[in-house]
Order: structure tokens, then sequence, then C-alpha cells
């Protein structure tokens, strides 16, 4: 059983603040980022269909981490352990660039 769901998209601004244009009557849009999965969990009625199916942990990696170990199950059986609302590896930057 899978469930697709959509990314949302917010509209493209310029360094300046200025709203980017697609065509002259179309306002360009991007994806509107890592954190955008929540709202559409919460939107596309994913959560609600996990909640039904009694999921209980869910993992999520952003695609541009490409070293990220999908499901870590010593990392998530840490954090069920430990009793946490959320878990989240993170390392220093080799360079700031």
């Amino acid at each position: 059983d899978v469930f697709f769901f959509q990314q949302g998209t917010l509209p493209c601004l310029s360094l300046e603040g200025d709203v980017l244009l697609e065509s002259p009557s179309k306002v360009a849009s991007a994806p509107d980022g890592n954190g955008g999965i929540y709202r559409a969990l919460v939107e596309s009625g994913a959560l609600a269909d996990m909640k039904t199916r009694g999921v209980e942990y869910i993992h999520a990696s952003s695609v541009d981490n490409a070293l990220v170990l999908p499901a870590d199950p010593s990392f998530i059986g840490y954090c069920v352990a430990q009793g946490s609302d959320c878990g989240a590896k993170v390392c220093a930057k080799a360079r700031a660039e």
C-alpha cells in the first residue's frame, strides 16, 4: 500500500524581493522546500491515512542528502527507546561554502 502526495509550491522571488513571472500572466513557482512535507502530509490526507493504518513512526529525509541511510533501524530504534517526538542526525560542515 503506497500513498502518493504532492509537495506544495510557493511564488518565486528575486533577490530584491520582486515576484518573478513564468509568463506575462503567470507567477513563477517552485517547490516549498524540505519543511513543506509537514503541510503536505496533512493537506493530502496522508497523515490521516497513516493514523487509520496504525502507523506510529515515520522516517523522512530531504532529497538533497544523498548520504542518508533510509529508515536507519539503529537511529529509529534509539529515538523510539528514548521516547523522542522526533530525532535529527547532524554533522558540522567541512567548509561553509
